[in-house]
């Protein structure tokens, strides 16, 4: 059956670039990538001018549209990531943490960096 791109796709592919293809800092593209209707499906398809326009180097943006072939026709694909609600209470019910100390968030920079920082739950 055909893959449907759904949004954990494009998080998924750029995690995937970052561990097996060597584009460093990968999911820092995410929402440029995202902006532009750009995934996985149909990297190859847009010029590589777009792609400098959002940052990528013409290396990075060679291993996104190679690899982007090989990863959305392949298993990992068409696996389904774990399931995060699932995970997020398994994780904190029942568990020790304090509850000003159960949430992690984190802040990525374009030039790579990060910041994190543990807390209770944020409130709007």
């Amino acid at each position: 059956s055909p893959v449907i791109l759904t949004p954990s796709k494009l998080t998924r592919f750029l995690k995937y670039a970052e561990q097996e293809l060597g584009v460093s800092h990968a999911t820092v593209y995410e929402s440029s990538l995202r902006r532009i209707g750009a995934g996985p499906d149909i990297l190859t398809e847009i010029a590589d001018h777009e792609l400098t326009r959002i940052g990528l180097t013409l290396g990075d943006i060679i291993r996104l549209k190679k690899g982007s072939v090989t990863w959305w026709s392949g298993p990992l694909a068409k696996s389904e990531p774990m399931d995060s609600t699932k995970r997020k209470r398994s994780d904190t019910t029942g568990s020790e943490i304090p509850e000003d100390r159960k949430y992690q968030y984190e802040k990525r920079y374009h030039d790579g960096g990060r910041a994190r920082i543990n807390g209770g739950r944020m409130r709007l």
